[in-house]
C-alpha cells in the first residue's frame, strides 16, 4: 500500500467515512465528579464536551446520561463541612452587627440646648450617612478564627495581682477598698455596688491596675511588689488594648485609669497617656453607643459611660496640648461629651467634666491657630477663653478642695497662650508681668489643698504645677512660693519614685543652679533680674510632659547653657 495514501496518523475514520482530526493531549481532562452510564460500563474515562454530554457519547452520537452541573451543585452542596457552614453564619452575623454600628456611627447625637450651659458649634456640610466606611475588623477576624472556636482569652489567660502570687487575697482586698476611697472617683466608681462581683476573675486588668495605683496611699508596700506589679499590668494592658471591639465597660474603665496616673516615674518608663487615651477612645466610641443608646439601658448606666467618655476625652487633648500632639477628639466626640448634662441626676462636677472638655478642646485650637488677642493696658485677653469663663464661671471656685480642677485649668490654659505669645514678642513686659501673676495663683491654689487630696489628683495636674513653678523661676527664681511649692510637692509624696517627688526635685535643682549662679534665693529684686538676663531668657517653649517625665534633666530647655544637671539617679532632696 502506498504511503502517500495511509491515514495520518493525526487523522481516524468515522463510522460514515468522514476523518476527524484529533485533538491535541490535554494536560488537565475536565473530568466530572461522577461518570456517564456508558464510560462506567466501558470503563473508560468520562471527559466533559458540552453542558449535557460527554467526549465519548458525543463522537459516537450516543445519549449520554452524564449528570448537569445543577446536579453536581446541588449534590456538592450536602458535602460541605459544617465548619465552614457556621462560619458562614458567623459572618452573616458579623455583617448584621456592622450594619447596625454604621446606623449608631452615622446618626447624630441627640442634642438638648435647653439644658446645657453654652451652645456647641455643628460641623458644617457634614454628611454622616455618606461618609465611607471601611469594613469591619470583626468581619475578617470571624473568616480567619478558629472555626472549633478554641482560641482563648489572652488577657484572662495572664491572670491578676493575686493568680500570679504578687499580692495576697487579704491584702488585694484592702487595696480595692482604698481605691475606692481615694480614686474611683476618676472611673466613675463610687462604692463596692458600682463594680461587678467577679472583678478579680473576669475584670483582671481593672482588678491589678486598682491594686496597683492604691499602693502609693498604703506604707510600707515594698518597691519590688509594686513593680512586679506594674510589669504585670503593663502585660494585661497590652494585651487589652489589642483585643477584637467591643471591650467591656470595665476594660474601658482600666485603660482610662492607667491614662490618668503612672505609679512609677524612675524606674520604668511610664506608659505614654496620650497614645493610651487615644487608643481608649477609639475604643469606647465603639463600646458606648453614644449615638443610638439602646432602649433597654437605663439612665444611670448611660450616665455612668458619659463620665467615662468625658474623662477619656478630657484626658487625651490635656495630654495632647502638653506634649504638642495631635488630639483625637473631633467635634463630634465633644458633641457627644456634652450628652452629660441630659440627665435629672447629672451633678455639679459633671458639668465641670464636661466644661473642660470644651475649654482644652479651645485652647488646643488656638495653640494650633493664630490666636486672637485684645492688648490691654496690663495683660492681654484671649476672647475665646472669656467666652469660656462667661458661661460656665458658675462651676469655678464652687467646688470643695478635691474637685478645684477647673480653676486649675482655666489658669493653666491662659498660661499657654501667654507662653505662645512672648515667643512672638519676647521683650513684652506685660505678658512677663501676666506669667508671674497666673503661676503665683496657680501655686497659692495648690498650695491651700489638703495632702490628702493633692495625692488623689491625676498625673496632669502635677503637670499643671510644674509647669507653673518652672515659669515662675524663669521670671522670678527668688520667688517664695517656689521654694514652699518644693517642699510641699517633696513632702506628699509617698516614696522618691512617685511623680510629685521628681517634680520637686526638678525644682530643687533650679534653685541649686541659681544660688551657684551668685543669685539669693530671696525676694531681691535686682538679683533676679540680673540672673534673668543672664541665664533665663525667654524662648521657645521646652516643657512638655513627655519631657518632664522620661527625659534626663539637663534636657530641659531653660536655656541654663552654664549649669550642668546631674543625672536622675543623683538627685538629692535639698532641705
Amino acid at each position: 500500500m502506498d504511503q502517500s495514501q495511509e491515514p495520518s496518523t493525526n487523522e481516524r475514520p468515522l463510522l460514515d467515512g468522514h476523518l476527524e482530526q484529533e485533538q491535541p493531549k490535554r494536560r488537565r481532562l475536565n473530568r466530572p465528579f461522577s461518570a456517564c452510564n456508558t464510560c462506567r460500563k466501558l470503563k473508560t474515562r468520562c471527559e466533559i464536551a458540552s453542558r449535557d454530554t460527554c467526549r465519548r457519547c458525543a463522537a459516537l452520537r450516543l445519549k449520554c446520561d452524564l449528570p448537569t452541573l445543577e446536579q453536581e451543585a446541588e449534590s456538592s452542596e450536602s458535602s460541605l463541612p459544617f465548619g465552614v457552614e457556621a462560619r458562614l453564619a458567623r459572618n452573616e452575623e458579623s455583617v448584621e452587627i456592622l450594619t447596625k454600628l454604621l446606623t449608631t456611627l452615622s446618626a447624630p447625637p441627640k442634642n438638648d440646648e435647653g439644658r446645657r450651659a453654652s451652645a456647641l458649634s455643628e460641623v458644617s456640610g457634614a454628611d454622616w450617612t455618606s461618609t465611607s466606611v471601611r469594613a469591619s475588623s470583626s468581619i475578617s477576624n470571624n473568616v480567619s478564627s478558629d472555626p472549633n472556636g478554641e482560641f482563648g482569652d489572652e488577657v484572662l489567660a495572664i491572670g491578676n495581682v493575686v493568680s500570679t502570687g504578687i499580692l495576697g487575697a487579704s491584702l488585694a482586698n484592702y487595696l480595692i477598698r482604698v481605691f475606692l476611697q481615694r480614686l474611683g472617683k476618676w472611673i466613675a466608681v463610687y462604692s463596692e455596688n458600682d463594680l461587678p462581683d467577679d472583678l478579680e476573675e473576669t475584670h483582671p486588668l481593672l482588678f491589678s491596675a486598682a491594686c496597683l495605683l492604691a499602693s502609693p496611699h498604703v506604707p510600707n508596700v515594698s518597691k519590688d511588689t509594686i513593680q512586679r506589679r506594674d510589669n504585670l499590668v503593663r502585660r494585661l494592658t497590652a494585651s487589652t488594648i489589642l483585643k477584637t471591639p467591643v471591650l467591656s465597660h470595665e476594660s474601658i474603665q482600666a485603660l482610662l485609669l492607667l491614662s490618668m496616673s503612672s505609679p512609677t516615674i524612675q524606674t520604668t518608663m511610664p506608659m505614654d497617656s496620650w497614645m493610651l487615651s487615644g487608643t481608649s477612645v477609639n475604643h469606647a466610641v465603639l463600646s458606648f453607643n453614644l449615638a443610638n443608646p439602646a432602649s433597654e439601658d437605663d439612665d444611670d448606666a448611660r450616665l455612668r459611660n458619659l463620665r467615662i467618655w468625658n474623662a477619656l476625652c478630657l484626658t487625651n487633648v490635656q495630654f495632647s496640648v502638653g506634649n504638642a500632639r495631635p488630639s483625637v477628639v473631633s467635634q463630634r466626640f465633644v458633641d457627644y461629651c456634652s450628652q452629660i448634662l441630659d440627665f435629672q441626676t447629672s451633678t455639679m462636677a459633671d458639668a465641670a467634666l464636661f466644661a473642660e472638655v470644651l475649654l482644652y478642646s479651645r485652647t488646643e485650637k488656638m495653640l494650633n491657630d493664630v490666636p486672637m488677642v485684645t492688648e490691654t493696658h496690663v495683660v492681654p485677653v484671649y476672647r475665646e477663653l472669656e467666652d469660656w469663663h462667661a458661661s460656665w464661671k458658675h462651676v469655678l471656685g464652687s467646688f470643695p478642695p478635691t474637685y478645684s480642677k477647673p480653676d486649675f485649668s482655666y489658669d493653666f490654659c491662659y498660661l499657654l497662650l501667654y507662653r505662645t505669645a512672648l515667643k512672638a514678642n519676647s521683650d513684652s513686659t506685660p505678658v512677663q508681668e501676666a506669667i508671674t501673676q497666673t503661676t503665683s495663683k496657680i501655686l497659692e491654689r495648690f498650695l491651700n489643698l489638703d495632702f490628702s487630696a493633692a495625692l488623689e489628683m491625676p498625673d496632669f495636674f502635677f503637670f499643671i504645677v510644674i509647669y507653673a513653678a518652672l515659669n515662675l523661676c524663669k521670671f522670678a527664681v527668688g520667688h517664695h512660693l517656689i521654694a514652699v511649692t518644693q517642699q510641699y510637692l517633696t513632702d506628699i509624696a509617698p516614696n522618691d519614685e512617685h511623680i510629685a517627688y521628681r517634680f520637686g526635685a526638678i525644682i530643687g535643682e533650679l534653685r541649686r543652679a541659681a544660688a551657684e549662679a551668685g543669685v539669693s534665693l530671696s525676694d531681691n529684686i535686682e538679683a533676679e533680674k540680673a540672673f534673668i538676663a543672664a541665664q533665663l531668657i525667654a524662648t521657645e517653649d521646652g516643657y512638655t510632659w513627655q519631657m518632664l517625665t522620661t527625659g534626663n534633666l539637663a534636657n530641659l530647655d531653660f536655656c541654663l547653657d552654664d549649669i550642668t544637671f546631674p543625672t536622675e539617679d543623683l538627685l538629692v532632696h535639698e532641705p
